[in-house]
């Protein structure tokens, strides 16, 4: 739901929003609650509920906010990665054959893979000086649909062949799937780890799994998402 708002703000949606909403913030009182007694946990909301920044412990809200977002992140991303990967291996089935029969490959087709799907389509961003973009003069305080869908497929970093799936693909430039700079996912090495246990059991117990289906895709202008992907695991 919290993704799916950006394009369906409907009632069940923020309805949907509102109960999650509700959890959070009981679940987070009652740590705080806890924590003020001096008993602290090793959980992660007791991380948070004892934790400074420059000096201020954090807000109930704060942290509330903070879980939300590590737990819609930390989900959505990785599962519309797991889905998109599966999906481009069964459709290049000699690059997939491959790939199990060299799992030293795994690296670099999770890299592929992160560029190929690019689970964060767009993100926005608000200009804080003037500049310039490839030429086009930017001016402080404009706001900026930045595409990482389309960096993706820059023939400019990648080549001739930025509109093709391919593992092989030697030095490959960083993608943007993570985004960058001082706004880099935080989340990007655990993503990373996650593909590549997943990928790697999938491929040395089904091999030669099948996609049976259409992807059921969800429109969304934030992610690549799919509500599921029919498989016979063989």
């Amino acid at each position: 739901a919290a993704v799916a708002v950006v394009d369906d703000p409907s009632p069940e949606v923020l309805a949907d929003i509102a109960e999650f909403a509700e959890f959070l913030s009981h679940h987070v009182h009652i740590t705080f609650e806890r924590v003020a007694t001096g008993e602290t946990g090793d959980d992660l909301i007791s991380l948070l509920a004892t934790s400074q920044v420059g000096g201020d412990t954090l807000t109930r809200s704060q942290v509330e906010l903070f879980c939300l977002t590590l737990v819609v992140a930390g989900n959505e991303t990785t599962r519309s990665l797991l889905a998109g990967a599966a999906l481009v291996l069964a459709e290049h089935p000699e690059q997939r054959k491959s790939l199990v029969a060299d799992p030293s490959l795994l690296n670099g087709a999770v890299e592929e893979c992160l560029r190929w799907v690019t689970p964060i389509q767009a993100f926005c961003r608000t200009a804080v000086e003037d500049g310039s973009i490839g030429g086009t003069p930017v001016r402080a305080d404009d706001y900026l649909v930045l595409l990482y869908a389309s960096g993706n497929r820059d023939e400019a970093v990648f080549g001739p062949t930025a509109d093709r799936f391919d593992l092989h693909r030697s030095a490959t430039p960083a993608h943007v799937a993570f985004g960058f700079g001082e706004h880099v996912c935080l989340g990007a090495s655990l993503a990373r780890l996650e593909a590549r246990i997943v990928l790697d059991e999938l491929l040395r117990r089904f091999p030669n799994y099948e996609v049976v289906g259409a992807p059921m895709e969800v429109p969304s202008t934030l992610t690549k998402r799919m509500a599921a992907l029919p498989v016979r695991l063989r």
